[in-house]
Formats: C-alpha cells, sequence, structure tokens
C-alpha cells in the first residue's frame, strides 16, 4: 500500500492508458459501493470507514489490523528500550 501512495504519479500514468472510462475516485472517505459504476482500477487513496480499510485498485489494507498489531509490540518495544544500552 505504502508502494501505491509513494508512487502515485506512476499510478496516475497507468491508470491513464488502463481504465476505460477514466473515473478517478481519489481521496475518498465513504462506505464501500457509495460511488455507483466504480471500476477497481478507477479507486485511488479510498477510506472505507465502516471496516477501516484503506483501498488502492481493488488491494484492501485494514487500518485496524495495524493498530492491533502496534498495540501489540509497543509494550515490547518499550521493555527493550528501557534495557541498558551495552557499550
Amino acid at each position: 500500500m505504502r508502494n501505491h501512495f509513494e508512487h502515485i504519479d506512476e499510478r496516475i500514468d497507468r491508470w491513464w492508458s488502463l481504465s476505460p472510462r477514466r473515473i478517478h475516485a481519489d481521496k475518498v472517505v465513504a462506505p464501500r459501493g457509495h460511488i455507483v459504476g466504480l471500476e477497481e482500477i478507477d479507486t485511488f487513496r479510498y477510506f472505507e470507514p465502516e471496516e477501516g480499510d484503506v483501498i488502492f485498485w481493488g488491494e484492501q489494507f485494514s487500518i485496524y489490523a495495524v493498530l492491533t498489531e502496534v498495540q501489540r509490540i509497543l509494550p515490547k518495544l518499550r521493555e527493550e528500550v528501557a534495557k541498558p544500552q551495552e557499550q
């Protein structure tokens, strides 16, 4: 997902050549299916708030899964940071 965001210029070039109707939906915050007739290739940085998914060209990335993992590893990280550093 990071690569989609980081290389948005390349994605737009590719989208222009692949999209049959060239409907460009970008930076959308709405439930899935809110925009009728939208193809996966026309869906750029789309946030689905009910499920917590970021969607780009049909690829889904769960923000909630990331938050769960951060909450799991943060205590371990704090423990490691608190340890005395070896010289």
